[in-house]
């Protein structure tokens, strides 16, 4: 495999992980509240496990759109 190809399937997973991380969120969330330390602060959590799924959506979408160019 070269290291084109590698790129491409390498984006591809990352893009893959960040829409799995979107899917496990409320999930997640559901099991995070009960916990006293995180339940007053379920916000910010939340705030960051969509921070981490947009991050790698868009870092695979950028390596798959360089593959292409």
């Amino acid at each position: 495999m070269d290291k084109k190809n590698f790129q491409f399937y390498y984006g591809l997973v990352i893009t893959v992980v960040g829409f799995g991380v979107f899917y496990r969120i409320p999930q997640v969330i559901q099991r995070i509240e009960p916990i006293d330390f995180f339940s007053k602060k379920i916000l910010v959590v939340k705030f960051c496990l969509y921070v981490l799924g947009a991050m790698l959506v868009i870092a695979g979408s950028m390596r798959i759109y360089k593959n292409f160019k």
